[in-house]
């Protein structure tokens, strides 16, 4: 039997029905269409096709997908070789479209929240929605349009797990630049607070550390106001401790619900990771005791090599701030053996920034070509972007320390 495609794209579908419609000059209601276009398909490539088949296609509320081979016919009497063809040649259509939209709304701005909902959703599977969105955020800022602004992480299918996570978290990290820049974040911090979407992708997905004295404290207020839940409480009493360190003040409100907290349902690995390394800078001695090491040593036990190399970057980079060089050591011992030869852009950045806690480690034990060797390999342009003035910070002072001993 000829086989069917289970997972078509349902707007190049709709593209074909309507490339058809106006060249056989028909509308789909009626039997006399489905004759119509049978006959058309007939005189152009010398197959019959059933009106059942051609339902397949035509009909909205059809329950079976139209197969291969029909739609290769039916592109066929286009004048395109294939299926394939029709999609490759729409899809370079849709590109320029595309352009132009972003050329016009560069040139004359956008009107109105309406009309950026009809180009997101025109052009929602485009590789380039992204640039589209970009131009949209320059015109916004541009025309101060906070109402757009706001509703940047509401649009439909944009902030969405289906998309390029990686386009996602650069554009994010371009709408922080320009929004601080132009002035504009702290209006639109009650904006982002109240949506699921940006309290997930922006303040969850983007922890501005280096900003967490600024705009990123007050997104924090608002996420805490509108998010609760164990995971979200962690997060926010975490960070808050970071907070409250970096500025010298008093930790207590912050540590006593982190050394209590119990994790009665699951929890995301990225703020228990964050709690151990809190609990771990809180031991004086640098040994830790029984049921803090078995917590530990548990914990890592449970997350695979991409989830430990985060973890050991967010613990070690909290106990490099107070100098806690023996756990240092001891969280290291738990990074897999890994380079970053065929690796995602995440590891990559991840080990490439721990090269400067091994490098310090190395230091710390007397290995000082070897701490030469992995500070020279470390590249400063691949590092996470929210929390690159630390990551540089600590880059020099372990810089210094190996310099002062060559």
């Amino acid at each position: 039997m000829p086989k069917a495609l289970g997972d078509l794209d349902e707007k190049l579908l709709e593209r074909l029905r309507q490339r058809l419609a106006k060249r056989v000059n028909v509308s789909f209601n009626t039997n006399k269409s489905y004759h119509r276009i049978a006959d058309f398909l007939f005189e152009k490539t010398h197959v019959n096709v059933s009106q059942s088949t051609l339902r397949r296609v035509f009909q909205y509320d059809s329950p079976h997908s139209p197969t291969k081979s029909t739609l290769d016919l039916i592109c066929q009497s286009l004048g395109y070789y294939n299926w394939e063809d029709f999609v490759e040649k729409e899809s370079e259509l849709n590109h320029f479209d595309l352009l132009q939209v972003i050329s016009a709304i560069q040139i004359g701005g956008i009107s109105s929240l309406d009309e950026v909902r009809k180009q997101v959703s025109k052009f929602i599977d485009s590789p380039s929605l992204f640039n589209l969105l970009e131009a949209i955020v320059d015109a916004s800022i541009s025309q101060r349009n906070i109402s757009i602004l706001g509703q940047l992480f509401e649009l439909d299918g944009v902030f969405d797990y289906r998309q390029d996570s990686l386009k996602i978290y650069f554009f994010t990290h371009n709408l922080v630049i320009k929004l601080n820049k132009a002035g504009l974040m702290q209006k639109l911090i009650p904006h982002f607070g109240a949506s699921e979407k940006a309290r997930e992708f922006l303040i969850e997905w983007y922890v501005d550390e280096d900003h967490l004295d600024g705009y990123y404290y007050d997104l924090l207020q608002e996420y805490k106001k509108h998010k609760t839940g164990l995971e979200s409480k962690l997060f926010y009493d975490c960070l808050m401790y970071q907070w409250a360190e970096f500025n010298k003040l008093s930790i207590r409100q912050w540590l006593e619900p982190i050394r209590e907290f119990v994790e009665t349902e699951p929890v995301h690995p990225i703020p228990k990771a964050r709690r151990l390394g809190i609990l771990m800078l809180e031991v004086e001695s640098q040994k830790l005791p029984n049921s803090l090491k078995n917590e530990v040593e548990k914990y890592f036990d449970q997350i695979n090599d991409d989830a430990r190399i985060i973890a050991v970057l967010i613990i070690v980079r909290l106990l490099f701030s107070k100098r806690r060089d023996l756990l240092i050591q001891k969280v290291l011992e738990f990074l897999p053996y890994s380079n970053e030869v065929g690796k995602d852009i995440w590891t990559r950045i991840n080990l490439n920034q721990l090269k400067i806690y091994r490098a310090y480690v190395c230091f710390l034990v007397g290995e000082f070509k070897k701490s030469h060797f992995i500070l020279g390999d470390f590249d400063p342009l691949l590092v996470n972007n929210y929390i690159r003035e630390s990551i540089i910070r600590d880059y020099e002072v372990v810089v210094e320390l190996v310099k002062g001993d060559s």
